[in-house]
């Protein structure tokens, strides 16, 4: 059915969200190479970028294969924006 198709889209965007600590690897030792490393990444910097691209690959495959019911779990996921900032401000 297409809510659970919908379903299965959003569980395939949350890749997107695993997405950017890979990123933030890449960026972040670029940008500080002079900050401190509490951990070390193996196979820096062949095995981010691998695992960013798979992501990508990922989800671009997603929106191929079923594009409607992709655009309709990004709709939904985007729609988390509004509601995490509207709690946040309220938390903080």
């Amino acid at each position: 059915t297409m809510s659970q198709a919908v379903r299965e889209r959003i569980g395939e965007l949350g890749v997107l969200k695993a997405q950017h600590p890979g990123a933030a690897v890449l960026v972040l030792r670029r940008t500080r190479p002079a900050a401190e490393r509490p951990y070390r990444v193996p196979f820096y910097p062949a095995l981010p970028s691998l695992y960013v691209l798979f992501c990508a690959a990922f989800v671009v495959n997603s929106f191929r294969e079923k594009p409607v019911e992709s655009l309709a779990g990004l709709g939904i996921v985007l729609l988390g924006i509004p509601v995490y900032r509207r709690f946040h401000r309220t938390v903080s």
